[in-house]
């Protein structure tokens, strides 16, 4: 399917609306997986580039809400060097979604990265006092520079960023907050820089019929976002990392058998 400017019938309305629906409940769950999820499902009914515009104006709702149900576990100084790299990485993705034939390979490299996380948090880590220095801050913005490249090309930029936070002995509200800030603040950059390039005559991804097509999904962001807030109430800090391994490694298996 092309770019619509509005769905024809129901029958093309509810598809999209599950599978954003069902993205929005495990980011309220877990605190990421909005855009993999989302991508993963509707590139397979929709043109890669509109799917990404879709998702990313979708992103800021379901971040921003589930954000604030956690807000008591932010600690801002943390997302410097994770920024810092978005800042850097952002840029050079944007440039790349616009190239044709570029989608395949990098969500090739979207499903290693999940993979090597999922690896990775498998075991739990000891929370010591003052762990938090065993990761280096040039890991956050290493971490952040891929995401931020990841994001802007793919809207998949979750994977560098649970690297990095995951490695962290932080409680389970502030591992959940600071991922869903780093997430919101690469989203509000990257349509910042569609909104330059925009002006600029440089490309023009911010389409009427893009905006219309995720204002008329907004409900079903909104559902799957309270839903799984609730749940994420009742599970504890090793629950969330073995259910956020989990999901790696099943979002490995949807991007690579939509790709």
């Amino acid at each position: 399917m092309h770019d619509p400017a509005l769905f024809a019938d129901w029958s093309h309305y509810l598809l999209p609306f599950a599978i954003l629906c069902g993205a929005a409940f495990v980011q309220g769950v877990t605190g990421f997986a909005f855009g993999i999820l989302s991508m993963a499902g509707l590139t397979l009914l929709w043109e890669p580039q509109p799917a990404n515009v879709v998702v990313t104006l979708l992103t800021v709702f379901s971040t921003l809400g589930t954000l604030y149900s956690v807000r008591h576990g932010m600690r801002w100084l943390r997302l410097r060097p994770l920024l810092l790299g978005i800042a850097v990485g952002m840029p050079l993705g944007v440039q790349v979604m616009v190239l044709p034939g570029s989608g395949p390979a990098l969500r090739g490299l979207v499903a290693i990265a999940c993979l090597l996380v999922a690896w990775q948090n498998w075991a739990p880590r000891a929370a010591e006092p003052g762990c938090e220095r065993c990761a280096p801050r040039w890991l956050g913005l290493g971490s952040g520079l891929a995401s931020g490249f990841f994001s802007g090309s793919v809207s998949s930029g979750g994977p560098p960023i649970l690297w990095y936070v995951y490695r962290q002995p932080w409680s389970r509200d502030e591992l959940k907050a600071t991922t869903l800030a780093i997430f919101f603040v690469a989203t509000a950059y990257k349509l910042g820089m569609w909104l330059v390039m925009a002006a600029a005559g440089a490309g023009t991804l911010l389409t009427w019929s893009r905006v219309q097509m995720a204002g008329s999904l907004l409900p079903a962001v909104l559902l799957g976002t309270t839903i799984g807030i609730r749940v994420f109430a009742r599970i504890d800090r090793d629950q969330l990392r073995r259910i956020v391994c989990v999901l790696l490694v099943v979002m490995a298996a949807a991007i690579v058998a939509t790709i």
